[in-house]
C-alpha cells in the first residue's frame, strides 16, 4: 500500500475540513478588517476636514476680532470728537450769554465771571476737534460744524461793546447747532434712547 497517496488524501481532506470550518471566520475577519480600514480612512478624512474648518474658523475669528477692534476704535474717536465739539459749543454759548448779559445789565467789564476758560481757548478746542471731524463724522454732522464754525473767534471779544445783538445771534446759532448736532451724533453713533428734542 502506498502511504504517500493516503497521506496526500488526508492532507487535502484535513485542509478542506479546516477551510470549510475556518472559511466563515476568515470571511468575517476580512470583512471586519476591511470595515476598520474604511473607517480609519474616513476618520482620517473627517479629522483633516475638522482641522481645515478649525483653521478657517481661527482666520475668520481673527478677521472679525480685528474688524470689531477697528470699529470700536473708530466709534471711540467719533464719541471723543462729538464730546469735544459739544463741550466747546456749550462753553462758548455760556461765554456768549455772559457777554450779552454783561452788556445788557452794565457789567461788561467782567463778562467771563462763570467761565473757567477764556473764549480763545474754547475756540481753539472747537477748531482742534473740527480739524479731525472729517476723518470720522457723518456728512450731516460736518455740515452742522460748518454752520457753527463762524461763531468761534480766537480773540477775547469778537463784538464791539454795543453789539449785544451779535452775541445773541451767535448764541441762538450755537443753540440750534447743538440741538441738531446731538441728533446727528446719535444717528452717527447709533445710540438708543430719547432724541435731544424729547429732552
Amino acid at each position: 500500500m502506498d502511504w504517500n497517496w493516503l497521506q496526500v488524501v488526508a492532507v487535502v481532506g484535513l485542509n478542506t475540513l479546516v477551510l470549510w470550518i475556518w472559511k466563515p471566520w476568515v470571511g468575517a475577519y476580512a470583512k471586519v478588517t476591511g470595515e476598520l480600514s474604511a473607517r480609519q480612512a474616513s476618520l482620517g478624512k473627517i479629522l483633516d476636514e475638522v482641522r481645515a474648518v478649525t483653521a478657517t474658523q481661527k482666520v475668520i475669528e481673527a478677521k472679525i476680532s480685528g474688524e470689531m477692534w477697528q470699529q470700536q476704535w473708530c466709534q471711540g474717536q467719533k464719541l471723543k470728537i462729538y464730546s469735544q465739539i459739544l463741550q466747546a459749543i456749550n462753553e462758548y454759548s455760556i461765554w456768549l450769554s455772559d457777554l450779552s448779559e454783561g452788556w445788557k445789565f452794565g457789567s461788561a467789564s467782567s463778562p467771563l465771571s462763570t467761565m473757567k476758560k477764556d473764549s480763545a481757548q474754547i475756540a481753539e478746542d472747537f477748531h482742534a476737534a473740527y480739524a479731525l471731524a472729517p476723518l470720522f463724522l457723518s456728512n450731516d454732522s460736518l455740515e452742522l460744524l460748518e454752520t457753527a464754525k463762524p461763531a468761534f473767534f480766537y480773540h477775547s471779544s469778537p463784538f464791539p461793546d454795543h453789539d449785544v445783538k451779535g452775541a445773541d445771534e451767535k448764541w441762538d446759532l450755537l443753540r440750534a447747532v447743538r440741538r441738531n448736532l446731538s441728533s446727528s451724533a446719535k444717528l452717527d453713533l447709533a445710540l438708543p434712547g430719547p432724541s435731544p428734542n424729547d429732552l
